[in-house]
C-alpha cells in the first residue's frame, strides 16, 4: 500500500492527525511503505518516514506558525522552513527516506511538468527537495523559482493536487482540501475522482469553509486552537475511513501491522515466480537518481 498527500500550505497540521492514526494507531505504514507528497504532503511524507513522533512535530508547527504570524509571511516563508528542518530532521534523514518517499515538484524550464524524486544521497539533498516541492512564488524567498538540480522549479502541486507513488499497489489519497471543492479547480490541474479520494477534510463530516476560506486557511499562519481543531479533524476523519474499508471496528484496528503484511508480501514474492505487482504509472517525470 502506498499513501500520498497533496498539497495544502498551513492547512497540513490535517494531516498530522491522519498520520497519527495510520502510523501510530493502525500501524499500517513499515519501513518500506511507499509515500508520497507535495509541498506541505511533501513534509508530512518526510516527518513519517523519519519517525518524528506527533508531539514534536506539533512543537515545530506550532514554533514555526508563530515565528510566520509575528514576522511574516511574504519573502520568508521558505527561510523559515529550511531552518526549521535543518534544526528537526534527524541526522539520517536522507537515508531514512532514500527510495521510498516519492516529493513531487514541478519543472517549469524548458517545460513544465511535474517530477518525483526518491533518490537522496545526502541529508542537504532531501531537504532541497522537500524545499523545491514547498516553493512557493514570491512567499518562500521572494524569488519566481528554485533552482534545484540544474533547473527551475516551483511548488510540487501546481500541476496536479496528488501524485501517487509509482509502483504501489494501492494508494491511499490523503487531501487537506475536500473533496467537492477539488472537484471544482481549474481544468489544467490533475485531480483525482471525487469517489477516489481516501481522506479528505468532507468525507466523513461537514467542512464549514468555502472555497475561497479554504485558500485562506492554507496562506495564514494558523492560531495555536486551530491547529489543535485541524489535527483533532484528521484524527477521526482516519478513523473514519479506517472503518469504512475494513481496517478497524468501534475504534480498534483490524489488521497486523504492516511490518507483518510487508514480511509475508516477501515471502510470497520470494517463492513465487509472479512479477512483482505494479500500477499504473502516474503522468510524471521519476527521477530515481
Amino acid at each position: 500500500m502506498g499513501i500520498a498527500f497533496s498539497g495544502g500550505g498551513f492547512r497540513y497540521t490535517y494531516f498530522v492527525g491522519v498520520m497519527d492514526v495510520l502510523v501510530h494507531k493502525l500501524r499500517c505504514v513499515a519501513p518500506g511503505t511507499l509515500l508520497s507528497g507535495a509541498s506541505c504532503g511533501a513534509l508530512i511524507a518526510v516527518f513519517t518516514k523519519c519517525g518524528l513522533p506527533v508531539e514534536v512535530v506539533l512543537e515545530l508547527t506550532r514554533k514555526f506558525s508563530h515565528e510566520c504570524a509575528t514576522n511574516g509571511v511574504k519573502g520568508r516563508l521558505g527561510i523559515v522552513l529550511r531552518a526549521y528542518l535543518d534544526a528537526y530532521l534527524p541526522h539520517n534523514a536522507h537515508e531514512l527516506c532514500d527510495g521510498n518517499t516519492f516529493l513531487a515538484v514541478t519543472k517549469v524550464w524548458p517545460s513544465i511538468r511535474t517530477r518525483l524524486f526518491s533518490s537522496f544521497p545526502t541529508r542537504p539533498d532531501l531537504i532541497a527537495a522537500v524545499m523545491a516541492s514547498c516553493h512557493l512564488p514570491s512567499l518562500s524567498d521572494g524569488s519566481f523559482t528554485v533552482n534545484f538540480k540544474g533547473r527551475l522549479h516551483i511548488d510540487g502541486g501546481l500541476l496536479s493536487v496528488v501524485t501517487p507513488p509509482p509502483n504501489a499497489a494501492h494508494t491511499v489519497l490523503v487531501c487537506s482540501m475536500p473533496s467537492k471543492q477539488i472537484a471544482r479547480l481549474p481544468a489544467f490541474i490533475g485531480r483525482p475522482r471525487q469517489a477516489d479520494i481516501s481522506i479528505s477534510p468532507d468525507n466523513f463530516q461537514d467542512w464549514p469553509f468555502s472555497r475561497t476560506e479554504t485558500t485562506g486557511l492554507a496562506l495564514e499562519p494558523p492560531s495555536p486552537a486551530f491547529i489543535d481543531h485541524m489535527v483533532e479533524r484528521g484524527r477521526a476523519d482516519a478513523w473514519a475511513w479506517a472503518e469504512a474499508v475494513g481496517f478497524a471496528r468501534n475504534g480498534m484496528p483490524l489488521l497486523p501491522p504492516a511490518t507483518k503484511l510487508e514480511q509475508l508480501r516477501q515471502h510470497v514474492f520470494s517463492n513465487s515466480s509472479s512479477s512483482k505487482l505494479q500500477a499504473d504509472l502516474p503522468p510524471v517525470e521519476v527521477q530515481f537518481a
